[in-house]
């Protein structure tokens, strides 16, 4: 929903803490507190008056002797060139004081400034969304500070880490980081600062995960520590808690949630966060159907945005949001204008992507153009298809790390245990260490085994979301080609060859069928006689099917693709339990009046909707896309397509399952 705009937050926090990149202690010393009482004096001028503080900044470091207070004063100066938007300037300040720390004798004042400066430039490279250059220095940040006595800064590093992989997309990684982040603020006590932004971060990478109940989790964790954070913490939160409950659907919520959040804005000097808050207002008033309220604020974030509307990913999505709107005042031409003129998508979210095509489909379903609302939607429900293996692939690279993290972690305490257990065994007689030695062994056994058993789960629900990627890889092009390849060596065994010839043979009717939205009467029950005899292969005594096509019917009349195949591939797959006999399929075919009545009929267990007796993998899928792809071709047709599934009423004994389709016979389907 808000990513871009959460983007752009991103972007303006990020100059706005620059000064504080990280906050560690300063060694105390007299040789630098004249140089940290002048930061300190003109640091709220940084940003409304950089070119004056860098004068002030260049005077002082004619004066100073120590050349660790020189090169801070340097330090500095490099934040207010990028405060006035001079960024080589700043880049080129920032990287002297790296290499006089690279000839420097390391010191605790040294390494200390060396740490600022590529934490510095590391947030110069994310906020400009160069993360992998932002995570080098990041990393050389993290390395210093972890041989230094300045680690009390690692959390923050962590957490700058954390955000680039998490923007980049590797989300394992930032969680990793998120996990790493807290565990320093437990061990260095400094979680008084540091557990709100962390646990609120981690809440929100497990919302991009779709795991809304360990999201839920954290932001209920984090909210404990709301009394400790700063007015952008405090922003950040809102804004995010507004967003889960959006993506949960659960509006009034969501809207409660921006309310708070843009009752905090509203104090920012920066406009730009306030347009964040009522654009997300806005959209959850259009998806509440409150229209007038969603124009309004929308126009709202429009106005507050200013010349940053033009922004390339921020006008699409709002320009997205202001086409639902025309499309729900049934206003087209404004849709199409909107939803039609030209965008640069290279850096607009996939998903936002995945809307648009939903609302070129809707817009040209409306305008009778059923060719391109159908090609709409195969591309809306590509993108799908892509956005849904991304977050599985996520989901199961944040399981793994989660589990290593927490399974290192629990065998260093494991060791930790044992090493108290053996110093503490000189002050105790033999049979107390005797009786420490069991217990610990057993605690060791038992954390095994948990550990063992976590693990299991943990795989199981990897192997099975790597098994629904690969399911979802497979497709009848791939097995039609490999057939065919196969075929030629198949031509010594001639009792391999009906079967083999009958299932390339109904491919290549299925792949013909799902890419027309019509086909011949004619080609239809070829496709359903060439699958039913490659079932009855396997078993030829277990389903009887009886055709009954009358002579009337033209072979020729055009009918939805499928709409014999879907019903009866289901009859075959779930209405007989292996044990039945006596199963049967009958197909009815004939002309009343100008239309043709098929009806497709068994005597199986009877319709039940949204049961599935006798198989696991059934979806119910290939009725729901039948029933749709009606839905949408009787919108331009004055005479109806009818399609009905129904228990047997003829048949109370034995239930039975009926599916009726009845095609006019000067039906349009173009």
């Amino acid at each position: 929903m808000n990513k871009q705009a959460y983007l752009q937050f991103i972007f303006l926090f990020g100059i706005l803490a620059l000064p504080c990149c990280f906050k560690t202690k300063r060694p105390v010393a007299d040789a630098d507190a004249v140089v940290d009482s002048l930061v300190a004096k003109y640091r709220a001028d940084m940003p409304s008056n950089p070119s004056g503080v860098i004068k002030i900044f260049a005077e002082a470091q004619k004066s100073v002797r120590d050349s660790v207070d020189y090169y801070t004063l340097q330090y500095y100066t490099a934040i207010c060139h990028y405060y006035n938007n001079r960024t080589d300037s700043a880049f080129e300040a920032v990287r002297k004081v790296i290499e006089y720390g690279k000839r420097e004798k390391p010191s605790s004042r040294s390494d200390l400034l060396r740490c600022e400066a590529y934490n510095c430039i590391g947030v110069f490279w994310q906020v400009m969304d160069k993360r992998d250059s932002a995570i080098v220095c990041f990393q050389k940040t993290y390395g210093i500070l972890s041989a230094s006595e300045h680690r009390d800064g690692l959390p923050d590093v962590c957490i700058n880490l954390a955000d680039c992989y998490e923007n980049n997309g590797y989300f394992a990684r930032s969680s990793f980081y998120y996990r790493r982040a807290l565990f320093l603020a437990d061990s260095l006590d400094a979680g008084d600062r540091l557990y709100f932004p962390i646990l609120s971060a981690t809440a929100r990478l497990y919302q991009k995960l779709e795991n809304y109940p360990e999201a839920d989790r954290y932001f209920r964790q984090a909210e404990q520590y709301r009394d400790n954070a700063s007015d952008y913490e405090e922003y950040v939160f809102t804004n995010s808690r507004g967003n889960y409950y959006y993506a949960v659907k659960d509006y009034p919520q969501a809207l409660d949630w921006f309310r708070q959040a843009d009752r905090i804005v509203k104090n920012f000097p920066q406009s730009n966060f306030q347009a964040i808050v009522e654009g997300n207002m806005g959209e959850v008033f259009l998806m509440a159907g409150q229209p007038d309220s969603a124009r309004y604020y929308l126009n709202r974030a429009k106005e507050l945005y200013g010349r940053s509307f033009d922004q390339p990913s921020f006008k699409f999505y709002i320009d997205g949001l202001y086409a639902t709107l025309a499309l729900h005042e049934n206003n087209l031409a404004e849709a199409g204008r909107l939803l039609l003129q030209p965008y640069d998508t290279a850096s607009v979210d996939p998903q936002y992507i995945y809307y648009r095509n939903r609302r070129l489909e809707e817009w040209y379903a409306r305008k009778d153009d059923y060719e391109n609302a159908y090609r709409y939607r195969v591309r809306a429900d590509a993108y799908d298809d892509s956005l849904r293996n991304t977050t599985v692939r996520n989901r199961i690279a944040e399981i793994d790390s989660r589990y290593r993290q927490d399974t290192t972690l629990l065998k260093k305490d494991i060791r930790i245990a044992a090493v108290e257990g053996r110093a503490s065994q000189w002050q105790r007689i033999a049979l107390a260490s005797l009786l420490v030695l069991a217990l610990a062994g057993i605690l060791i056994l038992f954390q095994r085994r948990k550990r063992e058993s976590e693990y299991r789960k943990q795989m199981t629900t990897v192997n099975e979301l790597r098994m629904e990627i690969i399911r979802n890889r497979l497709s009848p092009h791939f097995m039609f080609n490999a057939l065919n390849a196969v075929m030629p060596a198949l031509g010594q065994y001639r009792e391999l060859e009906q079967p083999f010839g009958l299932l390339i043979r109904m491919l290549r009717s299925n792949l013909r069928a799902s890419e027309q939205i019509a086909t011949s009467l004619e080609n239809e029950i070829d496709l359903v006689k060439n699958y039913l005899q490659l079932q009855a292969l396997g078993d030829p005594e277990r389903i009887h099917a009886e055709w009954s096509v009358a002579d009337d019917v033209p072979k020729d009349a055009r009918i939805p693709s499928m709409c014999i195949q879907i019903p009866a591939e289901n009859a075959v797959k779930y209405a007989f339990p292996p044990e039945a006999e006596n199963a049967r399929i009958d197909i009815r075919i004939d002309r009343r009046a100008d239309a043709v009545h098929i009806v497709i009929e068994d005597n199986g267990v009877g319709c039940r909707p949204g049961a599935n007796a006798f198989g696991e993998r059934g979806t119910g899928s290939g009725l729901k896309m039948l029933h749709r792809t009606v839905e949408l071709l009787n919108r331009k047709n004055v005479e109806k397509i009818s399609f009905a599934i129904e228990s047997n009423p003829d048949n109370p004994a034995t239930q039975g399952t009926r599916v009726t389709v009845i095609v006019p016979l000067h039906y349009r389907f173009e």
